[in-house]
């Protein structure tokens, strides 16, 4: 879990970086699908790091999350409103693999 948090404050922007949250992979999708009603909108691998990215999205609500996955721990990365189709790599930009 310490590398999944370190690898979300080396890679997220410092004002989301004050906000990430880590938890089990399944623990983290499921408050991101039942209380948010999000959905995977667009996936980003990071050869590099060993992380995936995920962009979840509420196309009703406007809602996003940026995920990041390291082994069995998810660390939500950024998070707000007005979903419009921005992608992962338009929020962390092209990491190298």
């Amino acid at each position: 879990m310490i590398r999944a948090l370190a690898l979300c404050l080396m890679l997220a922007s410092p004002a989301a970086a004050q906000q990430v949250q880590c938890g089990p992979v399944p623990y983290i999708m499921a408050s991101l699908m039942g209380r948010y009603g999000e959905a995977v909108v667009d996936e980003h691998t990071d050869a590099r790091r060993g992380a995936i990215w995920q962009m979840w999205a509420n196309d009703t609500t406007g809602s996003w999350t940026l995920t990041a996955t390291l082994g069995i721990t998810t660390c939500i990365a950024a998070a707000g409103q007005g979903y419009d189709g921005q992608t992962v790599l338009d929020l962390i930009g092209d990491t190298p693999a």
